[in-house]
């Protein structure tokens, strides 16, 4: 994202992942701002948003989290 407050704001309120940034993409471009979380972090998140979730995106996290296990 080129705003940074949500990334940061989201990152702590699920209390997993790191942010990362600003990166720079170019002249004329605004910084960007990537929060990411893997591994144990990532499947936290995942079901701390999954009844949240729209139907099809559940479909696609179940498919997520069947070729992880």
């Amino acid at each position: 994202m080129t705003n940074e407050e949500p990334v940061r704001r989201f990152a702590a309120v699920v209390t997993w992942g790191t942010v990362y940034g600003p990166y720079n993409n170019g002249p004329n471009r605004k910084q960007a701002w990537m929060w990411i979380a893997e591994g144990e972090d990532a499947m936290n998140v995942a079901e701390l948003l999954r009844p949240r979730l729209s139907t099809a995106r559940r479909k696609q996290l179940e498919q997520v989290f069947r070729a992880v296990v």
